[in-house]
This record gives structure tokens, C-alpha cells and sequence, in this order.
């Protein structure tokens, strides 16, 4: 397992500076024996036959309000919230795979353009759990919010997670990823239930792939670290976890209590570059 440490400023402005943080638009990587294909979760981007609810593009699958709206916390028996990258990188979801009947608030994965960017001063409530500081990655509107994680306390297998709709064995070389906004508020200013963090105190989010033949393998990346919070998208490579049919994702803190991980299980994703063989 390798472990991605936090970027300093410093390494920041010089990664800005030279572009490196831009998201890849090229499906065709020179020299490679592989092309790249993004999902940016953006409509202009869409191209399948039409998602679950009708509609030939992304927004549709975002709620109308950040909790309790009818697309997340409706009946899911009838209606499961899913998405699917039809024809693209074929990466799908649903909230509710096994129709249990479970709603967002148990896990899962949510299309978001929701924006809010008082985190550092605002005490924000998980009544805002969809939106991320900056929107989308790199100045775009659309971007999936990951809910869930397990501690071994409270909840002790992973929730939410993408696969490949086709069963096709994949290397996804990676994704952009970002704290929510609610998550960070936890984090930098605190709330009834928890305490801002301290100088020692540390996030990072893993990401656990499974092969074809159901075996998985992690890596991960700080979010946070000596209590200080990456606040913008950063770069997540994933390439070292091979071919995989499926990745979960899980969220692990030294800001854990007695009933498990005390920093709010969220954080959002966007831009997913998969190979696919030329």
C-alpha cells in the first residue's frame, strides 16, 4: 500500500504554475499502448442512450436540495438512484444495488453542483453534505459526492463504490479528488459533536480495488495532515492497483471517538481517467 502525502504550498503554486493539476482532455496518451477516457460527469460530456430518469445528461441526477430531496431520499425500491458513463468510460453506481430499499444517508455516490466556500469560518451542517468549495474540478460545474466510510465501530464493510457496468476488468489511472465543504467545516472549525483538529491530526482517503478474481489492493491520500486541510482538488493516481472490475472507497482520521470516525464521511470526486486499449 502506497501512501500520498500532503502537498505544501510551496509544491502547490509550483504544480499550478506548470499545469500540472489541469484535468486531462485527450483520450489518447502518445506513446502509450492505452488511451485515457475522463469521466467529467459534465452534460456537454454525456453520451449515453439516456440515464435512469429519462434524460440524455448529467444534472438531472442532481437533488434538488442537498438532503432529503426525493431523487436521494425517495423510495428507493421503485426508483434507485443509479448513474451509468454509457459509452464512455462505462463506470456506473447506484445507491441501492441490492434494492434493500437503503436511501442516500446509508452511502453511496451523488452527482452534486452544489458550492459553498465558508468552511473555514461557517459552521456548516450536514444539511449542506453536497457541496465542495470550488465546484467542479478546474472551474467545471459537475462533480459526485461519495458518502460512506467504515471504521470498524459503527460500520464495518465499505458503502457506495463504482464499477465497470460491463464486468471488463480496467486500470482507472486516476481522479481528482476534494474534502466537502461539510467535511472540512468539521475538520477547521468543529461542531457540538466534534472538535476542530488538532496539530497532530491527520485524514486520508482510500481507495481499495478489486480484481477479477475478487481480490483487492489500496492505496491512499492525506487530506489532512499535522491538522492542516487540503482545501482544493488534488490529483489521485490510481494506476497501482491494476486491472479492476470495481474500487470502493473508504475515509480514515486519527479524529475518531467512541462511536468510530468523528469527521463526516464525505468527499467529492471528479474528472475519472480510465484506460482503455488502443
Amino acid at each position: 500500500m502506497r501512501t500520498r502525502h500532503l502537498l505544501t504550498a510551496t509544491m502547490m503554486a509550483s504544480i499550478l504554475a506548470t499545469g500540472m493539476l489541469t484535468s486531462c482532455t485527450s483520450d489518447d496518451e502518445p506513446g502509450k499502448d492505452y488511451a485515457l477516457r475522463v469521466l467529467t460527469f459534465e452534460d456537454s460530456d454525456y453520451l449515453g442512450a439516456g440515464n435512469y430518469l429519462g434524460n440524455k445528461d448529467w444534472s438531472s441526477l442532481i437533488d434538488n436540495q442537498q438532503y432529503g430531496g426525493n431523487l436521494l431520499y425517495g423510495d428507493m425500491t421503485t426508483t434507485p438512484y443509479k448513474w451509468h458513463d454509457d459509452n464512455n468510460t462505462e463506470l456506473c453506481a447506484a445507491i441501492d444495488p441490492k434494492g434493500e430499499g437503503l436511501v442516500y444517508w446509508s452511502g453511496g455516490e451523488a452527482i452534486s453542483n452544489y458550492k459553498d466556500d465558508t468552511y473555514a469560518t461557517n459552521e456548516i451542517q450536514y444539511t449542506d453534505q453536497l457541496a465542495t468549495p470550488t465546484g467542479g474540478h478546474a472551474g467545471s460545474r459537475n462533480f459526485c459526492v461519495h458518502n460512506g466510510h467504515f471504521d470498524g465501530v459503527s460500520y464495518n464493510e465499505p458503502s457506495g463504490g463504482i464499477w465497470f457496468a460491463d464486468g471488463t476488468p480496467r486500470v482507472i489511472d486516476h481522479m481528482y479528488v476534494s474534502l466537502t465543504s461539510y467535511a472540512l467545516s468539521v475538520g477547521m472549525v468543529g461542531n457540538a459533536f466534534t472538535p476542530k483538529a488538532t496539530d497532530t491530526d491527520w485524514v486520508k482517503l482510500v481507495a481499495i480495488g478489486t480484481d477479477k478474481n475478487g481480490r483487492t489492493h489500496e492505496t491512499t491520500i492525506t487530506m489532512c495532515e499535522n491538522g492542516k486541510f487540503v482545501t482544493d482538488w488534488v490529483r489521485w493516481d490510481l494506476a497501482e492497483l491494476g486491472e479492476i472490475v470495481r474500487l470502493d472507497f473508504n475515509i480514515t482520521s486519527s479524529m475518531m471517538g467512541q462511536y468510530g470516525l468523528n469527521l463526516p464521511g464525505y468527499f467529492a470526486y471528479d474528472d475519472v481517467a480510465v484506460r482503455f486499449k488502443k
